[in-house]
């Protein structure tokens, strides 16, 4: 995981690239995501481009990893919150 820049307009504050590597090579780049990190089975998954995606690492062929969820037609709601979450 590298940080490659901070700020901006209409990017995420922290831009992150994300690449493998096995022994001295690189076994997978995935550039830029907004997040990523190994789950039970030791797969990848992360997050790119609105949609979640698992790596598995027996197969690291160019376009192999399976796209588990697209959140992309999901829209951002303002909610305001409950007098309770207003005091602690």
């Amino acid at each position: 995981m590298a940080i490659t820049g901070l700020g901006g307009k209409n990017v995420p504050w922290y831009q992150t690239d994300y690449r493998i590597y096995a022994e001295s090579d690189v076994a997978l780049d995935l550039g830029s995501a907004d997040w990523a990190d190994w789950d039970h089975r030791g797969d990848l998954v992360f997050a790119k481009g609105g949609c979640l995606f698992r790596q598995n690492f027996r197969n690291l062929k160019p376009g192999s990893a399976v796209q588990i969820a697209d959140f992309n037609d999901r829209k951002f709601e303002e909610i305001k919150p409950t007098f309770q979450a207003q005091h602690w």
